[in-house]
């Protein structure tokens, strides 16, 4: 039974790739025309020049949508589509890996930013010091042992939440950037946002007079912290709403925490030694 649970385990992992870290060659996108699914065939009227083409991949499925031993989403007509290059087959899927990697990439850099900030890693480093000094100064009994474990558990998951894992990044309107004022962006001379001065999916300044999206990451009101991204990038609103493109702030953050309590504890660890040694030392004198 156990040989059967690690085996399922490694199948669900290595069938669930990261749709971020793959790197298929983008050969048409368009809107599907029809669908065969005995001859497993799928037409798609090119965006490109709006001629109709056949493509036969293994399975109509969207190629991205594989989670454990099946694929979860099916091509359907009128679905917008990207054709990618696989090497044996074409893969198409809903997803634009494209705009999959641009939002990953540029959310990436906001989560180290946010955690990075002096404020964040100051409460950081302090509860690591006050959990890894009650782990390693309380006495050695049952009920103290149960007080540590709870402790390290409610320390992680506070450090964790802090960063918000379940922000998502929604697009919530459009316009014409009509005045920039630090921070500071009208739109449409009617509208006021406050966002970064950059284009954070581009990484460019932004103009006034140009076409630009608004997309909030999180949201305020669910008590959850909010940001306001100002773009020039469209993206996909199915890859939008895909979980897999998102940053693994939960992971990421979890890892980098207990690493910072392994040094903090060695660091703690080593005074006790020179302290104990220490006044052992003034005690036989």
């Amino acid at each position: 039974m156990k040989k059967f649970w690690l085996l399922l385990t490694v199948l669900l992992i290595t069938s669930c790739s990261r749709i971020v870290s793959t790197d298929y060659e983008l050969i048409d996108s368009g809107v599907i025309e029809t669908v065969d699914y005995d001859a497993v065939s799928v037409s798609i009227v090119s965006d490109k020049d709006s001629v109709c083409r056949s493509w036969f991949p293994k399975k109509a499925f969207d190629g991205l949508s594989l989670l454990g031993l099946g694929y979860t989403d099916s091509l359907k007509v009128g679905d917008k589509c990207f054709v990618y290059d696989k090497g044996d087959e074409p893969l198409i899927s809903k997803v634009s890996i494209q705009d999959a990697k641009a939002i990953n990439e540029a959310l990436c850099r906001h989560y180290w930013n946010e955690l990075l900030s002096l404020q964040r890693l100051i409460i950081l480093v302090v509860l690591a010091f006050v959990v890894m000094a009650l782990v390693l100064f309380t006495p050695d009994n049952y009920g103290y042992t149960l007080i540590r474990v709870m402790l390290l558990f409610a320390a992680t998951a506070f450090a964790v939440l802090g960063m918000a894992p379940n922000r998502k990044l929604e697009k919530v309107g459009d316009g014409v950037l009509t005045e920039i004022s630090g921070k500071r962006f009208v739109i449409d001379n009617k509208t006021v946002y406050y966002s970064y001065p950059k284009d954070v999916f581009k990484k460019e300044a932004l103009s006034v007079g140009e076409k630009v999206q608004i997309y909030r990451y999180g949201r305020s009101s669910s008590g959850v912290r909010e940001n306001i991204f100002i773009s020039k990038c469209v993206f996909d609103d199915v890859t939008l709403a895909k979980d897999q493109i998102y940053p693994e702030v939960l992971v990421k953050t979890w890892g980098l925490y207990w690493a910072m309590l392994l040094v903090v504890g060695f660091l703690l660890a080593l005074f006790r030694i020179f302290y104990r040694r220490r006044k052992n030392s003034e005690n036989e004198a």
